[in-house]
């Protein structure tokens, strides 16, 4: 479990400079990060939904 919160951190971390919102909580990093993913996945769904 140890290396998916190091991905998670690594992600939120890069979600933190496209935002240029930075943060020292882990947490609100995590949740920058699942929210970019978020983000990313409903682009995905609308372009296989347009093919």
């Amino acid at each position: 479990m140890t290396n998916g919160n190091n991905d998670l951190d690594r992600a939120g971390r890069q979600a933190a400079y496209i935002a240029n919102e930075w943060s020292n909580d882990p947490a609100i990093m995590q949740t920058q990060a699942l929210c970019y993913v978020g983000i990313q996945l409903e682009r995905i769904a609308d372009a296989l939904e347009d093919e």
